[in-house]
């Protein structure tokens, strides 16, 4: 049997790790969203995949289970409100007033935002007050 050549290992071990460097900035550069406020939206200056960090508008929520559509308006830091789709099931912290962190992308021609992730804070859960006063009624 005769050796392999060094030429063909260094090729082969090249192929292999041009490969996995590809995978590694392609995956990095596709997953990429920008933070954009409700603002930038309307003027156009937002493309591609966005996230955006806001608060639920009391009773503006709608969903149907059938579907599993949910159709909300979120407010940003100033104020401005924007619709929001999102298909998947509705996270269990999710109410009215509820701080809210969505991914998805803008669609002009509607003003909606079809979010492909949506997470929502429960207040309750992250409020040192609140831990505190429940932490004293057990006697910790």
């Amino acid at each position: 049997m005769r050796p392999i050549p060094m030429s063909r290992i260094w090729a082969a071990v090249a192929v292999v790790g041009l490969s996995a460097l590809y995978l590694v900035l392609s995956t990095l550069l596709s997953s990429g969203f920008a933070y954009v406020p409700v603002c930038d939206l309307r003027d156009g200056s937002a493309v591609g995949r966005i996230k955006m960090h806001g608060q639920v508008k009391a009773g503006s929520t709608q969903y149907d289970p059938g579907l599993l559509t949910l159709f909300f308006v979120m407010s940003d830091k100033q104020g401005e409100m924007i619709d929001v789709q999102f298909k998947g099931i509705k996270p269990n912290a999710f109410r009215d007033d509820a701080q809210v962190m969505i991914e998805g992308y803008y669609d002009a021609s509607q003003d909606l935002v079809m979010a492909e992730s949506l997470f929502a804070k429960c207040p309750s859960r992250y409020d040192d007050a609140q831990v505190a006063v429940q932490g004293a009624a057990v006697g910790l």
